[in-house]
């Protein structure tokens, strides 16, 4: 029976107590409920652990010491317990039938690896009436290759294997290069699955990091690629 199948969804957060409950709500809001949520708090200083979210049996809390996102993707990936994995960053939301959708994709097509769906933003309430000024792309459904609207099977994830703890930053995209590279199928479908809030604190926002993570990431895909050929 398709009900049968538990999806691991993983949230990691790092000082998000503000979004979080939001991000939460809409995955135990899932049309498909046969899931497991694992929240890895990476060392935050704000009262993230103290939410009243873990007391439903379906929400697994965990901490760690401040290491960085990979590091909590990995802990939860190590932990989960499903044969599907699906991921959900703290601040961010899905749509009500994301996994139910998936997972029929995937079922019904044996030949693909993953699946992705589409992402649209939306301004976080606290944002002011002159910042939203400024803010351009609201209505753009965005083609979401990111591991917000990725749905995989566990063994496949671990085929490619764990996130690398060498960047801050694009740990995704690293990722699916050698996702890429072993031959895995992906396919994007045309359903919006995802909603990425657009706030003062977004991790992308820090451009200097996010520059210097992708140049050497773009340097050692390419390496790799070279030393293969």
């Amino acid at each position: 029976m398709i009900n049968d199948l538990l999806i691991s969804v993983i949230v990691p957060t790092y000082n998000s107590v503000n979004y979080l409950p939001e991000s939460i709500n809409s995955v135990l809001n899932q049309s498909y409920n046969n899931l497991e949520i694992i929240v890895v708090d990476d060392g935050s200083i704000d009262n993230t652990k103290d939410l009243k979210l873990y007391d439903n049996d379906r929400v697994n809390y965990y901490y760690q010491e401040h290491q960085g996102i990979s590091y909590a993707l990995n802990y939860a990936i190590n932990l989960s317990k499903g044969s599907f994995l699906s991921f959900l960053d703290a601040d961010d939301l899905w749509t009500p039938n994301k996994l139910e959708i998936q997972l029929d994709v995937l079922l019904n097509n044996p030949n693909l690896d993953m699946v992705f769906g589409h992402i649209k933003q939306f301004i976080s309430p606290e944002i002011s009436e002159e910042e939203r000024k400024n803010i351009t792309g609201m209505d753009l459904k965005i083609p979401g290759y990111s591991r917000n609207t990725m749905f995989i099977r566990k063994k496949t994830f671990l085929e490619v294997g764990l996130f690398s703890k060498e960047y801050a930053t694009g740990e995704f995209i690293e990722w699916y290069a050698r996702a890429q590279e072993i031959g895995l199928k992906s396919h994007l479908i045309q359903d919006i699955l995802s909603s990425r809030r657009v706030h003062r604190n977004n991790t992308t926002s820090n451009r200097n990091q996010l520059g210097y993570d992708y140049t050497r990431l773009l340097k050692n895909v390419i390496d790799r690629r070279r030393n293969k050929s």
